[in-house]
């Protein structure tokens, strides 16, 4: 009785103590902090901490059974055989336990499953590198990661102790777990967990275990042979004369294609233009060809390196891992710009989307603002000279809210450094183009008063000129000299403008002549003279009439003013200068004498003004010289 107390005292304190067996024996190493932080991250901690209690506890209660399934078999065979009933309900109960073992294997296989989807496999690397399985349990205190290091170090103890295919591993049974032993050292503890995440049983699971140790470091031990390490260096010397040939050839070939593509550029290639006009030549495009054979050589050399190279260094054992890592080095920027491609395909679709249909709506607003201006489509209040300017700003309108929609599909729109950058530029933009705005302000304004156009004759702060050109900055004018004025926008709002092309095809424009003459010559014959000059000129209109005005009376003469209408408004100075031709003409027909007073004054006795051509053939005799003042101006 007492012994049986003594058992079941036992499982009491077995259900309520943790398992504290198959930890092996090796030293606790702490975890590299970027392994840690990559492990954290990878996996859901919180329910790998979840899945791992459940399968501890589980692992728990089947020791609990398991001690409680012996105490009642010893307690049955104990029984004499008249104690039926009592060995009835222990038979029961043994049943009953059986039972829930088998449920309790189920929901373990169910929680190690879910498990293996979320932790992280740990490889035992063998001596050549290669995995020989994967850890994903703890044990006590030791992490998986720490088992599977530890195991790979052995592994490699294995290798430097002269393990031969005659030395055979050993397996050592436990209560749910297996020591795979050599010469009474454990190099790995296979716990029943473990089994069960690869459908194995204990057993099982240790026997390919070993059979995997033992092949890994006996082929390591082949791999390794003089003969062995000799047809490698012949190989490693194979691939260097490949890989020198093959970047010898591809040299030939691109020199050997950019010499024919020199050679035969006026036979292989043809100006690209669009009617008179010439987007590339044969010669730039020859050198874009050539350009792009360069480019093209440099990366087959690099697709020579990245598949070559790996390839060498995967030939000895010890530099098959720098194989990989050379191969993912040189591979993996490639892999990463290509998938980011891939990935940035359904932002590049958005942004073409977007492009193509503001693209077409310039198009439309452009051909409605063309048929105003060629005055087929009228809008009351709106003049066909509104029609480009204003095209003009609602395409940059668009164009702006284009922008806006695409900057957020723009590769790093959201980075620090992508947002830095836009608002230097708006800083740059904001700070140093405070005049050109206000030029552009000034030139959207001066569109829509409608000052003048180009082709009018103007007068812009004593400048006078034919306009040129009106842009959003600028006004440029010609002035009768040729010379090309530039005024800034914001100057010519401020300023007073004067056009003398606005009314000339209505009203004409009135040129006007001043002249003064003495008050000893009739108003009445200044007058007649001055009409008939003026009438000579072909491009002053016979209707409206010219006209003369009085328009002062100084101290020794009269001023008048002779004026004509013209549809000339870009003639002024050489009409200007015909009229006064015609006004001298006329004068010494007349024989008047245009003088200034100054000169009237100080004559005393000089000959005549009026050459001699101009007088009358039939006077036989020197009459007296009228006394005839005047003063020409303009």
């Amino acid at each position: 009785m007492k012994r049986n107390l003594l058992i079941l005292l036992t499982l009491v304190l077995l259900s309520w103590c943790p398992d504290v067996r198959g930890q092996e024996v090796m030293p606790q190493t702490p975890l590299d902090p970027a392994q840690q932080q990559h492990h954290e991250d990878s996996i859901s901690q919180a329910l790998l901490a979840e899945l791992q209690k459940r399968i501890e506890e589980m692992n728990d209660q089947r020791v609990v059974d398991s001690l409680t399934r012996e105490f009642l078999e010893k307690q049955l065979a104990e029984l004499r055989t008249v104690e039926n009933i009592q060995k009835s309900d222990i038979l029961d109960e043994l049943r009953l336990i059986q039972e829930k073992q088998q449920q309790r294997l189920e929901d373990r296989k169910q929680y190690l499953d879910s498990l293996k989807q979320v932790a992280h496999g740990y490889p035992i690397y063998g001596v050549l590198n290669d995995t020989i399985a994967l850890v994903y349990m703890r044990i006590g205190s030791y992490s998986a990661e720490e088992r599977a290091k530890r195991i790979s170090q052995r592994v490699e103890t294995l290798y430097e102790e002269d393990f031969s295919p005659r030395d055979s591993l050993t397996l050592k049974n436990g209560d749910g777990y297996t020591d795979i032993t050599f010469d009474d050292r454990i190099i790995m503890t296979v716990l029943e967990n473990d089994a069960l995440l690869h459908d194995y049983t204990t057993q099982e699971y240790s026997e390919v275990l070993s059979q995997a140790i033992r092949d890994s470091v006996l082929r390591a031990r082949e791999e390794n042979t003089v003969k062995n390490t000799i047809k490698r260096v012949l190989l490693v010397l194979l691939c260097i004369v490949l890989m020198v040939s093959l970047l010898k050839l591809v040299s030939i070939f691109f020199r050997w294609l950019r010499m024919r593509t020199a050679d035969g550029r006026n036979r292989l290639f043809r100006d690209l233009k669009y009617k008179d006009y010439t987007f590339i030549t044969v010669a730039q495009e020859a050198h874009l060809v050539s350009k792009g054979l360069i480019i093209l050589q440099w990366v087959t050399i690099i697709m020579l390196f990245v598949v070559l190279v790996p390839i060498m260094f995967s030939i000895f054992p010890f530099t098959r891992g720098w194989s990989v890592d050379l191969f993912q080095t040189l591979w993996k920027p490639i892999e990463n710009i290509l998938l980011a491609i891939w990935h940035y395909l359904p932002n590049l679709i958005n942004i073409i989307v977007i492009v193509v249909v503001i693209r077409y709506v310039i198009k439309l607003v452009h051909y409605i603002f063309d048929e105003i201006e060629q005055n087929k489509l009228k809008i009351s209040g709106f003049h066909p000279d509104f029609a480009q300017p204003t095209f003009v700003i609602i395409r940059s309108l668009l164009i702006v809210f284009g922008l806006i929609l695409v900057f957020p599909f723009l590769p790093g729109a959201g980075s620090e450094a992508f947002n830095a950058v836009s608002v230097f530029l708006g800083l740059l933009v904001s700070i140093g183009s405070s005049s050109a705005i206000a030029n552009m302000i000034a030139g959207v304004v001066i569109t829509y008063m409608r000052p003048f156009k180009i082709g009018d004759r103007i007068k812009i702060d004593g400048i006078v000129g034919d306009v040129t050109d009106k842009t959003m900055l600028v006004t440029k004018i010609r002035q009768i000299t040729n010379e090309e004025v530039t005024i800034p926008n914001s100057k010519v709002l401020n300023s007073n403008t004067i056009n003398y092309s606005a009314l000339v095809e209505t009203k004409g424009l009135i040129l006007s002549v001043e002249g003064s003459f003495g008050y000893e010559l009739p108003w009445r014959m200044i007058e007649e003279i001055l009409l008939e000059a003026i009438g000579r000129c072909p491009d002053i209109l016979p209707a409206p009439k010219p006209f003369v005005r009085q328009t002062e009376f100084r101290d020794y003469d009269v001023v008048y003013t002779v004026n004509g209408y013209t549809i000339e408004a870009n003639q002024q100075a050489r009409i200007y200068s015909e009229i006064r031709g015609h006004i001298q003409d006329v004068c010494r027909e007349r024989d008047v004498e245009i003088l200034s007073p100054t000169y009237h004054n100080m004559r005393d006795g000089n000959p005549r003004t009026v050459p001699p051509e101009y007088h009358k053939k039939e006077e036989k005799k020197e009459r007296p010289v009228p006394k005839v003042r005047g003063e020409g101006n303009s």
